[in-house]
């Protein structure tokens, strides 16, 4: 009996020490994640550096789901689908976003971490994603969970939209289409189709009327702003002007001044919206492809060339980056500026010089050698 005694008395001993132990390396594992502006922009390196080697699982991770999925429990019908398979597989699949920069790279676009900083006892990071002369930024708030840094929320601009809340709407949207849909989806869905059918006119009327109901879906301002500049661009910057009164977020409301001041040429305007852009996103070369764009449909094509080309000396040599270069070269009727910025697409592409020729004549057919 003693020696029973003693070996239960020595396995409770031993278990514990193993606990108290593994409890001490944990907290000691916690306390080595310190929070500093080189942690943290290490750990920003890191998800940059993935993305552009094509790795997509360590953004897909970053994210700290335990908080996320008790900050969106506040819904009773989300919260009421996390523990059934749609829900689970709906709340996964809002973790893709290394799998979104990935993808964009491919594309011939670009993901770039531009910009840390520290307020309000917060650490940010800030990255960017571009594709088809569409940019967006990515303002996140990281902390540490699990012994690790994990981003826990941020701010989307081009949805005016916290992580947190378009994870919840998301799937909000989702669940009501496959278990319960109602008016507001099929306006939605109406809107969608009246879009890809060129019907923008119709689209918008829809968005107007329905205004109050649909806007609860981050998607409606992408959707209503993309149907009146279809529909009526001569008062798209005073309609931004008043959503951004109504309480749309000044980053948003920019972003989307950039995209049409640019598109329209007005130069003045472009650099005055870039320069108010840059506190909030920080100087991103970047923004030297939207000024260029803006000097080449305002017709002044050598200030875009000089634009493009100061983009290309500290950033990726982009598709958009390099057809504008051949654009201006066109336009200036520089050959030798033209073939030399041509012969590039070989390398940067996989072009062949067949495929190039054929890209020459279908678009540059005056600077066929």
């Amino acid at each position: 009996m003693k020696k029973i005694i003693c070996f239960l008395l020595g396995g409770l001993f031993l278990f514990t020490f193993s606990c108290n132990r593994k409890n001490k390396e944990e907290e000691k594992a916690a306390e080595a994640i310190v929070l500093t502006q080189n942690s943290v922009t290490a750990f920003a390196r890191q998800i940059e550096n993935s993305v552009i080697n094509g790795i997509s699982s360590f953004y897909n991770d970053a994210f700290d789901k335990k908080y996320i999925k008790q900050a969106i429990s506040d819904n009773s019908i989300v919260y009421s689908s996390l523990d059934l398979d749609l829900g689970k597989e709906l709340f996964n699949n809002c973790f893709q976003e290394g799998e979104k920069a990935v993808k964009i790279i491919e594309k011939g676009g670009d993901f770039k971490f531009v910009r840390y900083y520290y307020i309000e006892k917060e650490h940010h990071i800030v990255f960017r994603t571009y594709d088809d002369f569409i940019v967006n930024f990515y303002d996140y708030i990281v902390d540490t969970a699990d012994a690790k840094i994990k981003i826990k929320d941020g701010f989307i601009y081009n949805l005016s939209n916290t992580f947190i809340n378009d994870v919840r709407s998301s799937m909000l949207y989702s669940i009501m289409q496959h278990t319960n849909p109602d008016r507001n989806h099929s306006e939605i869905k109406k809107v969608i189709q009246l879009m890809e059918n060129h019907r923008y006119s119709e689209a918008l009327k829809i968005l107007e009327k329905e205004q109050k109901s649909l806007k609860i879906y981050p998607m409606y301002w992408q959707l209503y702003l993309s149907n009146l500049y279809k529909c009526n661009s001569g008062i798209f910057i005073k309609t931004l002007d008043q959503l951004q009164k109504e309480g749309l977020d000044e980053r948003y409301i920019l972003l989307h001044k950039l995209f049409f001041l640019s598109n329209t040429g007005n130069i003045s305007e472009t650099e005055n919206i870039i320069n108010r852009l840059i506190p909030f996103s920080g100087d991103d070369p970047i923004y030297l492809l939207f000024y260029g764009k803006a000097n080449y449909n305002a017709k002044n094509y050598q200030d875009a060339l000089i634009c493009y080309e100061s983009a290309e000396e500290v950033m990726p040599l982009l598709w958009d980056l390099w057809y504008g270069k051949l654009e201006c070269y066109d336009k200036l009727n520089d050959r030798t500026g033209f073939h030399k910025t041509l012969e590039k697409g070989e390398n940067a592409y996989k072009m062949s010089k067949d495929e190039l020729l054929q890209l020459t004549n279908q678009y540059f057919p005056k600077m066929i050698k």
